[in-house]
């Protein structure tokens, strides 16, 4: 009976042994991932003390194996540092890229606004009409069509001593709209008017300077109203003008917030000093500064 029992009892502690081993055989064991580490993208930049268009870029960034700056006119760079000379003032975004040998990657992106400092409110660049291109159309022609003595295509010809004249008007319910489509888009940062050689009367007064990419739907990027044609003395302009009606003379407009490409700009006129008829010398849409 005693050798029984053994027996037993050797038996038991064998099963026990192989389901022992069968949950151990079954276990999974734990792999440690290794963590994530993602690319950071920073850099800073600094305008030269002694060229304002001239600027220098360097990278802050962390964790990369690779960079992809985009410097907001088209350059592009894959250095850690760079210096960018900038051919026109306004607003760039920069956008930097930080990538990975994991393909993980990170942006950084910021404006950037290049003012010219010695900008003049009296200065203006190219007329973008003239050196772009494109077309011009007009709600009211003149009698004689556009290509008349007195037609529209004078207000865009570049000569301050031809003048496009319309009449028959009434502009407090009807504006006299002047509409051009260029070739291309571009920003505009400033227009100008040249007033006519006679009739005061018939000067543009008030009026909206807009925007457009397809023609329909326009952004007023410019308003005047009750404006005063006043004779500048600091301009040379001779002092036996009218105080308020200076003949053929240009006027300025700066537009400071525009920094879109448009591909159509247009004005319309709302009001004039008391004409049926609205005249003026010229009509041009420029960059900001020579």
């Amino acid at each position: 009976m005693k050798t029984k029992n053994i027996f037993l009892a050797v038996l038991l502690l064998m099963s026990a042994g192989l389901t022992m081993c069968k949950k151990d055989s079954g276990s999974t064991a734990v792999v440690e991932e290794e963590p994530v580490v993602y690319p950071i993208a920073d850099f800073t930049w600094e305008v030269s003390p002694t060229d304002p268009q001239k600027i220098t870029f360097k990278s802050k960034s962390l964790n990369y194996t690779s960079l992809y700056w985009q410097l907001g006119d088209d350059s592009l760079a894959t250095s850690d540092s760079l210096v960018h000379t900038y051919k026109k003032w306004g607003r760039f975004r920069i956008i930097l890229t930080a990538r990975n040998d994991k393909g993980l990657s990170s942006k950084k992106e910021v404006p950037i606004y290049l003012r010219n400092p010695v900008f003049s409110a009296d200065s203006v660049g190219e007329n973008y009409i003239l050196t772009k291109g494109g077309q011009l159309t007009v709600s009211k022609e003149n009698g004689a069509g556009p290509s008349g003595g007195e037609g529209s295509l004078k207000a865009i010809d570049g000569n301050p001593f031809t003048k496009f004249l319309a009449g028959g008007l009434n502009l407090s319910s009807t504006p006299l709209v002047l509409t051009f489509q260029f070739a291309e888009p571009i920003v505009a940062k400033a227009y100008t008017f040249i007033s006519g050689n006679d009739a005061p009367d018939r000067d543009p007064k008030s009026w909206t300077f807009e925007g457009s990419n397809d023609g329909v739907n326009w952004t007023v990027l410019d308003t005047k109203t009750n404006f005063m044609w006043e004779a500048r003395p600091d301009l040379g302009e001779p002092v036996t003008d009218p105080a308020t009606s200076p003949r053929q003379r240009r006027r300025i407009f700066h537009i400071t917030s525009n920094a879109t490409a448009y591909t159509y700009y247009r004005t319309q006129i709302t009001a004039n000093r008391g004409s049926d008829a609205v005249q003026f010398s010229e009509w041009t849409i420029n960059a900001s500064q020579p």
